[in-house]
């Protein structure tokens, strides 16, 4: 599987001189490098949670802004552990609460996040 940053290329997501950017405003200020190019091209964001959900081998949010979780989603996970975790709690589906995540979670937090929360996870790509 193509990086992140060749399959922005290669869908035109960005050019190579705004990735090159972008990596280097991440080496020089952090984060991650979805969100520095975001910062180099803001309109982008459409195309690439796409190529981002491609990448990551999960669905993607849908364009445009997250719809706001009601606050019985919300209250199931603890700010702690969404900021530790990296997840925003979307909805609820049956058992299955929906996050949304920038990276894709490994099997064992995943199955933590489940344990601790009682329920199944599956998660969305959002930049």
């Amino acid at each position: 599987m193509p990086s992140l940053s060749s399959l922005i290329v290669q869908r035109q997501v960005a050019t190579i001189a705004e990735v090159e950017q972008a990596i280097s405003r991440q080496v020089i200020h952090g984060g991650d490098l979805v969100t520095n190019l975001l910062e180099v091209t803001p309109g982008c964001e459409f195309p690439l949670t796409h190529v981002l959900a491609e990448s990551l081998g999960i669905p993607s949010v849908p364009p445009g802004r997250m719809p706001a979780p009601s606050n019985e989603v919300l209250d199931i996970v603890p700010v702690e552990m969404a900021l530790r975790y990296g997840i925003f709690p979307l909805r609820l589906s049956g058992k299955t609460l929906v996050v949304a995540t920038g990276e894709k979670l490994n099997s064992a937090v995943m199955n933590d996040l489940a344990y601790m929360l009682g329920l199944d996870l599956a998660q969305v790509a959002a930049p």
